[in-house]
């Protein structure tokens, strides 16, 4: 029987999820050539030590874009083991914004629940994670593997950023004239 601890069932999971990976990064760095948008890549460390990379895009008079996501997640399950996963999720043609540099994804599914949410900056971003699989026990009885909420923090590191570990300084100012109501947002 195969299960989560199996070797070959492992590889095999390892071996498709590369595969999305690669095709997704494919995609990815192509998409500035043809002409959409100028590609940032944000990485950093799950609050348990695995790491999480958002790949996104800047494109003139819209809001940043959601490319990719890749993460590394170890997953604790009902039964008291663990499961391993490496995921990358690409989006094409329409791709989620992050109005304001808010990042509110939820993906649900029948079998998986993937929730993120913060704030992604020019330099830094911030925020919560949290991935739920369903998944068979050994005698083939339904349960929960998941990760449980934990922060994640990312730096850009595509385009690298000079002296990326100086604190980022936030200025926000408020206008309000005439009724009308700007705000401007400098960060780093």
């Amino acid at each position: 029987m195969l299960g989560p601890s199996m070797e070959g069932d492992r590889m095999r999971r390892t071996a498709i999820v590369l595969g999305l990976v690669l095709v997704a990064g494919s995609v990815f760095a192509g998409s500035a050539s043809a002409g959409l948008g100028k590609p940032l890549v944000y990485e950093g460390p799950l609050g348990d030590g695995q790491t999480i990379q958002f790949k996104l895009v800047k494109r003139p008079d819209r809001p940043l874009a959601m490319r990719e996501v890749e993460f590394s997640a170890e997953l604790r399950c009902d039964d008291g083991t663990s499961q391993s996963w490496g995921v990358g999720l690409g989006w094409g043609g329409r791709l989620p914004s992050l109005p304001s540099h808010a990042l509110d994804l939820d993906l649900l599914d029948s079998g998986t629940a993937l929730h993120i949410h913060g704030k992604v900056q020019a330099v830094r971003g911030e925020g919560t994670f949290s991935y739920t699989i369903a998944a068979l026990t050994e005698d083939e009885t339904a349960q929960l593997c998941t990760t449980g909420e934990l922060p994640w923090t990312v730096t850009r590191t595509v385009p690298p950023v000079e002296n990326a570990s100086a604190p980022t300084t936030l200025q926000v100012v408020r206008f309000v004239t005439d009724g009308a109501r700007v705000t401007m947002t400098r960060t780093a």
